[in-house]
């Protein structure tokens, strides 16, 4: 009587994405987080120019270094 059959569950399950989707975007706007990735990224771009190192490849890796080991 109650229960969900496939197609129900298929479709809860789409309708409860498109609500995770939209809240995620609301709270990405709201908090600022889409700009403040494209700045850090824009700032990464311009620390790498200055340094003359290949861009994000190098620092990936040396940030991944255990910093005991490095000493």
């Amino acid at each position: 009587m109650f229960g969900i059959g496939g197609f129900e569950a298929l479709l809860s399950l789409a309708f409860l994405l498109i609500i995770f989707l939209v809240c995620r975007e609301l709270i990405c706007w709201y908090w600022k987080l889409n700009s403040i990735d494209t700045t850090l990224k824009r700032i990464a771009d311009r620390l790498d120019r200055m340094d003359g190192a290949t861009p994000t490849k190098a620092r990936r890796q040396d940030v991944s270094e255990d910093p005991v080991k490095a000493i």
